[in-house]
């Protein structure tokens, strides 16, 4: 075809298109179009996998299937029409489920490329994985009615397919399926529940029947049930609706009489639920609504079968007709097995419409025709064949791009029906989406956090509801971390006793960790179990993997408030990118209070009705005759603001941002920043004169300006780890003086999760560049360099400026187990920054090597080698790390090596402030260095007691390492005073160079002293003078993450005289008497820690640092 003809392609990917192997995953709408695509442009080797079969349904749009092949397997039809085309293409087709073992990874290495076109998300998930493991590109494609979208997935450059959350299919509570339904969707998910009851697997969370557990009913509903004598199951003897079913032999009118009779006469009797509510009309079997069904005849003529709305009789006859033929089909399975409910099998189908309508009629809500229940029941937006053919077109469009690696080239492209503000139906992606460094598929440390409830769930429905349908795994094997105990196996019988046990009964409790591995996805995840006690009708897991960016919210998917934006749910972009909002215990939703203009005026928070309701007026004498008074109600005038940002009324401009776009009123942008202000207002600017306004913003700022824009209108945000530091920029940009406040105050109260989590450099280099945000900056300066152990190992450290990281190895005051496990952390910053390197395109392979050499010896060189033991120095050549400056590492072992051997002339020759800092120890929190003292039950423990321990420090470094002696070492006596200090009434005796007539009746009087103190005391009789550094750090908690909150230190001669430094205020006395104290950590936030660092301070050796100030 087109590359066997020379001049259509360049020579380079002509020759490209000849020799590749391409696999397409899926023979539908869009499938059926790529693989035509493909062999009319001369790709010679296709191979080509689909489980389907062809339905009538399906002619419509796929063009390689004909009335003949109906009931035929779809990949193979498609590849014998294909061959029609272009009869020497080599076409293999496999009728099989992708999801078949045989397909393992070593499957898709094989082939240049893979194409999806599926339409469900377990299958593009799967095959998600196995592409992103195989490091095959993936062009993943997509149509939903108009709309169509091609992006393409390569490990390592593009996110993958499970990068970004993809919206859950929509559940609605039990009780309105069961009692209350109100929307054609309701009785929709009732009928396909009642199929399950009957026909399919049983569910107890798809019961159909009345839901008594309802907490709106009461009345008389159930007081039959009450009287006669319960046994031992209940009232009655109870059997699934599955087996009375079967023991009535499924008689039709039997049945109907009882679901949409009996049972809605059951829910008559619950009085309350319909004080509000229009009742319900029962009906039963042969009832017919003559009018009804006439004027609906009338309404139907002309109008084929599944498109026309059926009578009550009709529903009635389909409802008889599809049971008996369910009867016969249930009657030829296995014996346990069961019937899936599918949208193409026409019983199955017709068996819901008959219901659905039924149950609509009862409950008076509009009935649909066979052809919408189909929609609504199996979640298909209608495909459209053009949407398809263009979707298909880029696909390949795509694929040329991939032959010749132009990866850069391949945004994602998205398909609209109207044009966008650019005049675009076919919008591409600036650049290419980036990785996301969280995403628990292609990560560096794939991680969830699973939130269920470990009492109800068991270890089956952990397998089958979580890992395979929540987190489409095929073979998951899941090991209890830190215990070895195997939960789940892949091999057959193997744990088949844990099936029926609950998780706690497993020792899977909170805060447990599993470990998941898929041995054919050749994937593995990390879960951590976060206990959750759910309510009736609440799901019994969540799943969170980026907590915000790939899980949608609750409010994203229930919320009726419709937010700001061109298109989708809540203003989300065609795209599918959303503004970031979580539920975690990491978002802080805030509220701005306005200022109570007069003492007369009550908060509304304190009033027992809502604010909204009516004006209260307080503190008013009512026998004393009021001519004036002033009263108002503020809380009512900001909904109505709010209301005009939900409703978008009378909005009079348009802010485009990224690709949405906002409408938005001038006033209230305005009225909120001076920025707005001047923009908007004054005629001198552009924007003035215009309605539609382009702001440029960075992609993360896109991303929460929804939120931004609501914070305008309302005075509300919602702020999380991911959020605030975007939120921030903007509160800055456009000077929102009062959101400033609140997302420093939240990111202040958030820095040992942001360490956790890998944002807090990127706040730190962010507001370096604000003199304003000076406090916050300090806060997390001083984090990072209390906790480095914690940031080190987070995902954004590698983002520090080397300048900044510079300035921080150079503090003494640096908190850090050794200094051997500083250099461990400095090595991976430095291979992260190779990697970085290496994909700098502008560079030569020497420019590479170069760059490489400076940046390890411009930061390597302020870890002080001297400091290390002689084992950890020579462990430093076993480093990757060295090979790229062998001779720098050299000189500084042997540094190394000649302090701790005393060589002199190592010294002398070294007298920069560089190298002198090399010999001044940190402070290492080692056992060399250090002592931990704890006290726990703080609030149980009497006051003025005191806590002591014995430590022995070194007396100097020891030039010679192997001297253990106890010359080398010097003994203190710590004592810990947490609750303050009491010194006794007690008289002076004796004293020197007292009075005579004074001696022995000075009296002192008790003192009592409230401080947090620290006494170290020498026990050492020094000849000489000595100085030593003592520092105290003490432990604190933030965000249930324990780290070093505060830090005191003292520089302190000691001698025969001068035994004694004491420090006091380690805290603010009062602050442990409360229990929600900062300072007190442990399971039960009642301990309190310390560490006690002395360390001696050698003359001439230890030198003070540059000041800790970076740029």
């Amino acid at each position: 075809m087109a590359a066997e003809i020379s001049g259509i392609f360049r020579q380079e990917l002509r020759e490209l298109i000849l020799s590749s192997k391409i696999l397409v995953v899926g023979a539908g709408g869009i499938g059926c179009e790529i693989l035509k695509n493909l062999v009319m442009c001369g790709f010679k080797d296709i191979e080509i996998i689909d489980l389907d079969t062809i339905d009538v349904s399906n002619l419509n749009r796929q063009f390689l299937f004909h009335k003949e092949h109906v009931g035929k397997s779809k990949a193979n039809v498609a590849r014998e029409t294909a061959l029609k085309f272009n009869p020497n293409v080599d076409i293999k087709a496999y009728h099989d489920s992708i999801f078949n073992t045989a397909y393992g990874v070593s499957f898709y290495q094989q082939f240049s490329m893979v194409l999806n076109a599926l339409d469900n998300l377990k299958a593009r998930n799967h095959v998600n994985r196995m592409c992103v493991n195989a490091r095959v590109p993936l062009i993943e494609s997509g149509t939903s009615g108009y709309n169509g979208q091609v992006e393409l997935i390569q490990r390592g450059v593009t996110q993958c397919y499970e990068c970004t959350a993809k919206a859950a299919q929509k559940t609605f509570p039990g009780c309105t399926i069961r009692n209350t339904p109100s929307e054609p969707i309701h009785c929709i998910v009732w009928a396909k529940h009642l199929f399950n009851q009957l026909f399919g697997e049983d569910n107890a969370d798809e019961d159909v029947s009345p839901d008594t557990a309802d907490p709106e009913a009461s009345g008389e509903a159930g007081k039959d049930a009450m009287v006669g004598e319960s046994n031992e199951q209940g009232n009655i003897n109870r059997v699934s609706t599955k087996q009375w079913a079967q023991n009535s032999d499924y008689m039709p009118e039997k049945l109907f009489n009882k679901f949409f009779f009996d049972d809605v006469n059951y829910l008559l009797s619950m009085s309350n639920l319909w004080k509000t509510r229009a009742p319900p009309k029962p009906m039963k079997f042969g009832e017919l609504d003559v009018i009804s069904d006439v004027n609906d005849l009338s309404l139907n003529v002309g109008v084929i079968r599944d498109q026309k709305i059926w009578t009550v009789g009709e529903c009635q006859k389909v409802f008889a007709d599809s049971i008996n033929n369910l009867k016969l089909q249930s009657q030829q399975l296995k014996e346990g097995d069961h019937l899936v409910w599918d949208k193409d099998d026409q019983d199955a189908m017709d068996f819901v419409t008959a219901c659905a309508n039924v149950r609509s009629m009862i409950f008076s809500i509009p009935q649909k025709s066979r052809f919408d229940v189909k929609s609504m029941a199996g979640n298909i937006i209608p495909a459209i064949a053009t949407t398809n053919a263009i979707t298909s077109g880029f696909v390949v469009l795509h694929a040329f791009k991939v032959l010749e690696k132009n990866f850069e080239c391949c945004q994602n492209v998205y398909m609209r029906l109207r044009a966008n503000p650019r005049n675009q139906i076919f919008v591409p992606e600036k650049e290419l989406l980036k990785p996301n460094p969280k995403c628990y598929v292609c990560g560096d440390k794939p991680e969830v956090i699973l939130k269920v409830d470990t009492d109800v769930v068991t270890v089956k429905e952990l397998r089958d509801d979580i890992l395979i349908k929540g987190m489409s795994m095929v073979e998951p094997d899941v090991m209890l971390d830190g215990k070895g105990i195997i939960v789940i196996s892949s091999e057959e019988g193997e744990t088949e006793c844990n099936e029926g046990k609950l998780l706690k009964e497993l020792s899977i409790v909170d805060g447990c960790i599993l470990k998941v591995d898929d041995f054919f996805q050749q994937y593995e995840l990390t879960i951590t179990i976060i206990h959750k006690t759910v309510g009736r009708d609440d799901p019994k897991f969540e799943i969170i993997a980026d907590q915000e960016v790939l899980k949608p919210t609750k409010e994203e998917t229930s919320s009726k408030e419709p937010q700001p934006g061109p298109s989708g749910l809540n203003g989300g972009s065609s795209n599918g990118s959303k503004p970031y909002e979580s539920d975690d215990d990491d978002v802080l939703c805030v509220e701005t209070v306005p200022l109570q203009p007069s003492a007369e005026k009550r908060k509304h928070a304190d009033d027992d009705e809502p604010s909204s309701k009516r004006a209260r007026v307080e503190n008013i004498k009512t026998e004393t005759p009021l001519e004036e008074v002033e009263i108002g109600d503020q809380q009512s005038v900001l909904l109505k603001v709010a209301g005009l940002y939900a409703s978008h009324l009378l909005s009079d401009i348009s802010l485009v941002v990224g690709e949405n776009r906002y409408p938005a009123h001038r006033v209230i942008l305005s009225a909120s920043s001076e920025v707005f202000q001047c923009m908007l207002l004054n005629p001198q600017w552009q924007e003035c004169k215009e309605s539609v306004i382009n702001l440029v913003e960075d992609p993360q700022n896109c991303r929460v300006f929804p939120q931004f824009l609501k914070y305008l209108y309302t005075g509300q945000v919602r702020i999380s780890i991911e959020t605030a530091m975007p939120l921030l920029s903007l509160a800055d940009k456009y000077n929102i003086k009062d959101l400033i406040v609140l997302c420093r105050d939240f990111m202040s109260k958030s820095i040992a999760i942001a360490g956790i989590k890998g944002y807090l450099i990127s706040w730190l280099q962010y507001t370096l560049s604000f003199n304003y945000h000076q406090q916050l900056t300090n806060e997390l300066k001083n984090f990072l360099r209390l906790n480095i152990e914690i940031v080190g190992y987070s995902r954004d450290f590698v983002d520090i400026d080397p300048n900044n990281l510079v300035v921080l190895l150079q503090q003494n005051d640096l908190v850090i187990k050794n200094e051997a496990a500083l250099f461990e952390i400095v090595e991976r910053y430095l291979m992260a920054k190779r990697e970085q390197i290496e994909h700098e395109e502008s560079l030569s392979d020497e420019e590479k090597g170069c760059h490489m050499k400076s940046l390890i010896e411009g930061i390597c060189s302020h870890i002080r080698f001297p400091m290390m033991t002689v084992s950890e120095l020579a462990s430093i050549p076993l480093k990757a790390i060295t090979s790229f400056s062998k001779e720098f590492f050299c000189d500084r072992m042997a540094l190394g090596m000649s302090f701790h051997a005393g060589q002199p002339f190592r010294l002398s020759d070294c007298d920069s402030h560089e190298i002198n800092l090399q010999y001044t120890p940190r402070l290492y929190t080692c056992d060399v260095f250090c002592l931990e003292m704890k006290v726990e039950e703080i609030h149980n423990v009497d006051n003025y007691k005191n806590f002591g321990a014995c430590f022995f420090s070194l007396s100097e470094f020891p030039y010679n390492s192997n001297d253990s002696s106890d010359e080398n070492t010097i003994q203190w006596e710590i004592d810990f005073f947490p609750r303050g200090i009491r010194y006794n009434r007690a008289q002076l005796i004796n004293v020197y160079n007292m009075p005579l007539h004074h001696q022995g009746k000075v009296e002192v009087p008790e003192t009592i002293l409230k401080t947090v103190r620290v006494r170290c005391t020498c026990k050492a009789n020094l000849i000489e003078e000595q100085r030593f550094k003592i520092a105290v750090l003490v432990s604190g908690n933030q965000n249930n993450i324990t780290h070093t909150r505060t830090l005191h230190t003292r520089i302190n001669y000691f001698s025969r005289e001068n035994r004694v430094i004491n420090i006091d205020n380690l805290v603010n006395y009062d602050e442990l008497s409360t229990d929600r104290s900062l300072y007190l950590i442990g399971p039960n936030h009642d301990t309190v820690r310390i560490h006690v660092i002395i360390t001696p301070m050698q003359q001439g050796l230890t030198h003070d640092p540059p000041n800790f100030d970076f740029k």
